[in-house]
């Protein structure tokens, strides 16, 4: 929990519109990249309309900044729109312009794929809770960033100690995220 003045731990979970709409480009163009995270499901109709290979060069850099930027649930969070990575103009898209072209182009059909429905993780405080109790103290600070995505088979992949990519079938999986989350709290906590 997060209580103002106070340090403690914060959890974020979401379904990352920003890394669905970058998977959205990386499927519909059948870019090889990212191959850690499968396809988004359910399929992505692939299209020959932009330049595949101008955006499979630009694509490492921009999908790192993808990544960055879903991660950091910093406090400051005031010009944060401004570093959006599928904002016109955004640090992120000057150099990229394969990228720029390809989210106007595909960013509206990408609006249309299935979103997930809106995480309701309540496991989470359990969790930290049973596991102050195992301390008898409280937690240390820290935060997590989970991005929850509608992509195929189970995933969990530690992008960093603080933020992880997760499938919404392993989320479902309440035996499977239970124990990724266990083990993660255990080492922040």
């Amino acid at each position: 929990m997060q209580f103002r003045g106070i340090q403690s731990w914060q959890v974020s979970w979401g379904t990352g519109y920003v890394v669905q709409l970058a998977l959205y480009l990386r499927d519909a163009l059948a870019v090889p990249a990212a191959p850690e995270v499968p396809p988004l499901t359910p399929p992505v109709p692939t299209t020959d309309e932009l330049d595949r290979a101008a955006v499979a060069a630009e694509w490492p850099g921009w999908w790192a900044d993808v990544l960055a930027f879903v991660g950091d649930r910093s406090d400051n969070q005031r010009d944060q729109h401004l570093r959006l990575p599928i904002w016109p103009g955004s640090p992120a898209l000057v150099d990229r312009p394969a990228i720029q072209a390809a989210l106007d182009v595909l960013g509206p059909r990408a609006n249309h794929h299935p979103q997930p429905p809106r995480p309701s993780n309540q496991r989470i405080g359990d969790i930290v809770r049973a596991r102050e109790a195992e301390l008898g103290r409280p937690a240390r600070p820290f935060r997590l960033v989970v991005t929850e995505l509608p992509v195929e088979g189970l995933l969990w992949y530690r992008i960093t100690e603080q933020h992880v990519l997760v499938s919404s079938s392993f989320a479902e999986d309440d035996e499977r995220c239970s124990a990724a989350l266990k083990e993660i709290v255990a080492e922040l906590a």
